[in-house]
């Protein structure tokens, strides 16, 4: 059995995929401070409010160019007044944390990078559907987990067969599937829905010493995007984002 952790690689140096502005709110200063510090070194522009009503006035000051809001836990009426706001405002992803301490605080630091990308993809992903067959189990509830949570709507299949059986009842926009699989593998799997499901995009994965070939083999059977196991999160939602608004032939 593959370890799940080893499926996603994420590291801080890769924020960000391009620069946006956060609002970090709450009454403790001290989190605000840091967090102020933790993003401005990743290269996001970072404004903070010491309340919702501060938060309104800034999002209001800069027309709603707010990308995300960071909110410190321990403000919990702040909060409440956020997810209260005018249902006319447009919507803006809202993360709450919670640092009381310097273990907290590493941990948050750990943890923050994929939380962040993921809070600003659901903007992104809209509703566009996603399979994604695996017949490691871990490994697919991780995946689809990351997905969901970047906005996708997200199915899965166990095998090959299983993900014909499902695209023959409901089109799905895109397919991220892995190679090795015992029951029908992915080549086949991307053969037989390139012949059958003209509109549907194929993203092929693989890892270990034959990950290359694979790989190579998939696309010349029609996957239009190949990734490496353990896969990147930043190449996996920016091969998702390519893929899903790609006009068709």
């Amino acid at each position: 059995m593959k370890a799940a952790n080893a499926m996603l690689k994420m590291r801080p140096e890769d924020e960000p995929y391009s620069v946006k502005r956060i609002l970090v709110g709450g009454r403790n200063a001290q989190t605000r401070s840091f967090l102020r510090d933790l993003l401005s070194s990743w290269g996001y522009t970072v404004v903070e409010a010491v309340n919702s009503e501060h938060a309104q006035a800034i999002i209001d000051q800069l027309q709603n160019a707010i990308d995300l809001m960071i909110w410190c836990s321990d403000a919990n009426q702040e909060q409440r007044n956020l997810e209260h706001w005018p249902t006319d405002r447009p919507q803006i992803p809202l993360l709450t944390v919670s640092c009381d301490n310097a273990r907290d605080r590493e941990g948050l630091a750990g943890q923050l990078p994929l939380q962040v990308r993921l809070a600003l993809e659901s903007t992104l992903g809209g509703s566009v559907s996603v399979m994604v067959v695996d017949e490691d189990e871990s490994e697919r509830n991780l995946l689809a987990t990351l997905l969901e949570t970047a906005g996708y709507r997200v199915t899965q299949a166990a095998n090959g067969r299983t993900a014909l059986a499902l695209l023959a009842r409901n089109s799905t926009r895109l397919v991220l599937t892995d190679i090795v699989m015992t029951e029908l593998d992915g080549l086949e799997l991307i053969h037989q829905v390139r012949k059958h499901h003209l509109t549907t995009r194929l993203i092929a994965m693989s890892g270990g010493p034959r990950a290359d070939g694979y790989l190579s083999v998939a696309r010349l059977m029609g996957a239009e995007a190949t990734l490496k196991k353990p896969l990147n999160v930043d190449q996996l939602l920016q091969t998702l984002r390519n893929l899903s608004t790609k006009t068709d032939a």
